[in-house]
This record gives structure tokens, C-alpha cells and sequence, in this order.
């Protein structure tokens, strides 16, 4: 009884020594036992030719060892990535080095079918020549290499792929206060990546993180200028791959410059409105807007100019003092309206209240005289019509009288001084009852007249004339018949 329970023990260690031999890792002491190809390949070409012409071999090779899905990736890029041929060291068991280790190796076994050895330890005691490649899928570098003496095809392990980064900005230039879009989407193998909008001074102006679950970011920035959009990309393990960048542009809005001519006119006369001067420090000026408003600050008209060099001509109509402001655009829509005018439109039609002594001839007998009436400028600051009537009070008796009188004068201006000259009516001025002289009756004189304005205000003007009226009649001679009016007048 006690042997059969010896023997079970025995077998129950054998048994548990045989898996425990199984599972642990295996040696690879010499190449060339179990051989894809008995002759090896001698060069890269003899190498891709025999890839070529045993591809069914190889599959069958990767479906064993339950990696099916890696033999596409793997005949697409042995096909066209360089086989560099190199010296594989050999393991030295005195240098006291841990074996390169290996995930696993083809092999051709006795029967002629492919099958796969796993989890080796590389301890080949003489160096030996390989073509290594490395090959990209799933995120995944699987390191490869071929001994030329043998062909099998060998991983020797995987590790995660080196993130690649690809930043996409849109726009490229965006209106300063709307946002743009950065896009990693394009990105390859990038398990997170670290972005920062560097302004042109280098200082952060923004900063985030970014996944492929969430590739889009929106970034809104309160300052104009360039800026370089930064992203530093990690793997799966956290390692950082070579950092990208792109940039963008928050456009500066345009300047806006208005220049009115003249600020001072009259209604009926063009003003020319001009923005011509504006500029656009990172772009162009498209259009500009004409905004005119009342004292109110009420917008009455919008006159566009489409078309550099953005000027237009208005006519006021109304008399006023009126705002003008300029908007204008730039190419991306941004705009500036801080550029603000006044002009000051006058009447052209006047009521008009005048009066002073005056002077008659004959023993040179004084006169008050006030007169109502009109001024119309035909030509503003240069012609003026005047009408105007009233009463010429004596202030002597007999043979002199009252009078009524009516002028119609046009007068030329130059800067504030005025000559001109008219026609006028007056009733009778002198009436010699029982002297042979003849009278100074009813009828037109000729008017001349000067002066120089002396007030002006926006719609009211003060000037001082003199004025000389003489009969038109043949029988009245002027050194014995004449006028002379010293007088203010007052327009409004």
C-alpha cells in the first residue's frame, strides 16, 4: 500500500514538473534546426522573393499561433518597407546579461507544416545576420526580424506606436470674439494630447487637453494678432511623440478715418463724406456706411459706399446741425464706427430786420429809416439778393417828409466785405409847396451799397452797410438830390 502511494507521489511531481517545463520559458541556443527555407536567403531580394513565393506557408504560420489578423499588415508592409540587414548579437553567457527575449518564431516543423515557437530566450552563442523591419498596425510597433540562415520569421516583441500629431485650425483667420475650431481628429495613436495657443510674445493665451473621444476644441481669444496653436502628443504608455503646431490668425478690425468738406455749407450744395483715409492693419477695406444723424441722435440716412475709394457726395435739404458717422468694413466682416463728424448746414433764405439814420440832400436833413424784408443767397458767401421795405421817418419839417421806401439790391461778396447795387422805391421825400425847386416825388433811384459783415452765428448773420440812393428822375439833379442810409442789419 505504501509503494502504490510512493508511485502516485512520484507521478503527481512528474506531472506538475512536465507543465511547469511547458509553460516556462524555452532556450534558442542555435538557428537553422528547424529551418522556412534550408538554403536561407543570402540578400533583401531573395528575401521579399520568398516571402512572395511561400505567402501561403506564412499565413498558415500566423494562423497558428492565433494572430490571423496580423498577416495582412504584415505582407503590405514587408512588401515595401526596407529589410535592413544587420548583426544580431550573440548572447554571452558570462557577461552575466539577461537573453534578449522573444514573443515567438516561425518555423517549419518535421511534418513540413509551419507552426510557432513562443516565449524564447535568444541564447544563439555566435552573432548572427538578420533582416529587421518594423511594422505599424493597430497603434502597435511589432519588431521583426528574419535570420538570413534560416528565413524564419521572428517578433521578438511589440510595444505601443509613437503618437503621431496632426492639428487642423478653422478658420485660419476668424473675427476677433468668434471662436475657431482646433480638429486632432487626424492624429494617429494619440491617446491624449496637450494643446496650448502660444500668442507672438510666446505667453499662453489658452491651454487644453484633448482625446480622440473628444477631438474638437473651441477656442475663443480676446486679443487681435497671430498665434501658434501648440499640441504635444501622448500614447496609450503615456510617452510623448514629436510635438505639431498650426497657426492662426484673430484679425485686428479696421481703422476708420472721415474727413467732411466743407463742415460748414448750405442746404442744396453738396458735401463730400469721405472714408478713404480708413485702412485695415492685416487686410482691406471692402465698403464703409455713411451714418447721418439729427441732434437726437436719430438716424435719418444710411448712404453705403461699395467702392474704394469710399466717398459720396450728399445734399442736405433740411438746415441743421447734423452727426456723421463712418462704418466701415473690412474682408472678413469686421468693422470700426468710431469715427464720428458734425456738419453744420445752413439756410440759404433769411428774414432779414435793418435800420439807422440816414441823410437826405437839400440842406442835408435827417432820416431814421427801418426796413423789413428777405435775403436769399443765389450763390452762398458770394452773390446775395436782398428785398426789403419800410418807412423813412424826418426828423425835420417841411419841404421834407416821411417816407416809405422798398429796395431790391444784389450783392457780391468777398469774404465778409459786400458791394452791390439795385433799384428802389420811395414816395415823396421833399415837397416845395411855394418854391419854383421841382419835389423829390415818387419814383425808382438807383441803390448803391457796401459793407462788412461784423456777426456771424450758425443762421444768423450782423452786418454794417452804407448806402447811396439817387432819383432816376431826368429833372433832379444828384448834387441837390440824393440819399445817404447808415444802417445795421440783422438776418435770421
Amino acid at each position: 500500500m505504501r509503494r502504490h502511494r510512493s508511485a502516485f507521489l512520484i507521478i503527481g511531481v512528474l506531472i506538475v514538473f512536465s507543465v511547469a517545463s511547458f509553460a516556462a520559458t524555452k532556450n534558442l541556443y542555435r538557428l537553422g534546426h528547424r529551418p522556412m527555407i534550408a538554403t536561407g536567403v543570402d540578400s533583401e531580394e531573395a528575401l521579399r522573393e520568398f516571402i512572395q513565393n511561400h505567402a501561403e506557408d506564412i499565413r498558415a504560420g500566423f494562423t497558428y499561433g492565433g494572430f490571423s489578423d496580423l498577416y495582412e499588415p504584415f505582407m503590405q508592409q514587408v512588401a515595401v518597407s526596407e529589410l535592413k540587414a544587420e548583426s544580431f548579437p550573440a548572447f554571452d553567457p558570462k557577461s552575466g546579461e539577461t537573453p534578449v527575449h522573444v514573443d515567438w518564431m516561425m518555423f517549419r516543423s518535421s511534418d513540413g507544416n509551419v507552426k510557432v515557437a513562443r516565449d524564447l530566450n535568444w541564447k544563439v552563442r555566435v552573432d548572427e545576420k538578420v533582416y529587421r523591419f518594423v511594422m505599424v498596425t493597430n497603434c502597435q510597433d511589432y519588431d521583426f526580424i528574419i535570420p538570413a540562415k534560416c528565413a524564419n520569421i521572428t517578433l521578438l516583441g511589440t510595444k505601443a506606436s509613437r503618437a503621431i500629431c496632426n492639428l487642423q485650425v478653422s478658420p485660419a483667420k476668424v473675427k476677433l470674439g468668434e471662436p475657431f475650431t482646433v480638429d486632432m481628429s487626424e492624429s494617429k495613436c494619440v491617446d491624449k494630447l496637450k494643446v496650448r495657443v502660444l500668442a507672438a510674445d510666446g505667453s499662453v493665451a489658452a491651454e487644453g487637453e484633448m482625446t480622440p473621444d473628444n477631438p474638437t476644441w473651441a477656442v475663443n481669444l480676446e486679443k487681435s494678432g497671430d498665434y501658434t496653436v501648440e499640441g504635444v502628443p501622448l500614447n496609450v504608455n503615456g510617452e510623448e511623440g514629436a510635438a505639431c503646431s498650426a497657426s492662426v490668425h484673430v484679425n485686428f478690425p479696421p481703422v476708420c478715418d472721415l474727413k467732411i468738406s466743407p463742415q460748414r455749407g448750405y442746404i442744396g450744395k453738396p458735401f463730400t463724406l469721405d472714408a478713404s483715409g480708413s485702412s485695415d492693419p492685416d487686410g482691406e477695406v471692402t465698403g464703409a456706411e455713411f451714418i447721418v444723424k439729427n441732434k437726437d441722435g436719430e438716424v435719418l440716412e444710411t448712404i453705403p459706399a461699395t467702392a474704394a475709394p469710399f466717398t459720396v457726395e450728399k445734399v442736405f435739404k433740411k438746415s441743421g446741425r447734423f452727426n456723421v458717422t463712418a462704418k466701415v468694413t473690412d474682408d472678413l466682416g469686421d468693422f470700426a464706427d468710431n469715427c464720428e463728424s458734425t456738419v453744420e448746414i445752413e439756410k440759404r433764405f433769411y428774414a432779414l430786420v435793418e435800420g439807422g439814420p440816414g441823410l437826405a440832400r437839400g440842406t442835408y436833413s435827417g432820416y431814421l429809416f427801418a426796413r423789413f424784408g428777405f435775403l436769399y443767397m443765389l450763390i452762398p458767401d458770394a452773390l446775395d439778393l436782398i428785398v426789403s421795405a419800410g418807412p423813412g421817418i424826418a426828423l425835420t419839417g417841411e419841404p421834407f417828409k416821411s417816407f416809405f421806401m422798398g429796395d431790391v439790391v444784389l450783392n457780391a461778396k468777398i469774404n465778409k466785405f459786400f458791394l452791390g447795387g439795385g433799384l428802389a422805391y420811395t414816395s415823396t421825400i421833399k415837397d416845395y409847396e411855394f418854391d419854383e425847386k421841382p419835389d423829390w416825388t415818387s419814383g425808382l433811384n438807383l441803390v448803391l451799397q457796401t459793407g462788412i459783415e461784423v456777426i456771424r452765428k450758425f443762421n444768423s448773420r450782423g452786418s454794417i452797410f452804407l448806402e447811396f440812393q439817387m432819383p432816376m428822375h431826368d429833372s433832379l439833379k444828384l448834387k441837390d438830390y440824393h440819399l445817404f442810409l447808415l444802417g445795421f442789419r440783422y438776418i435770421f
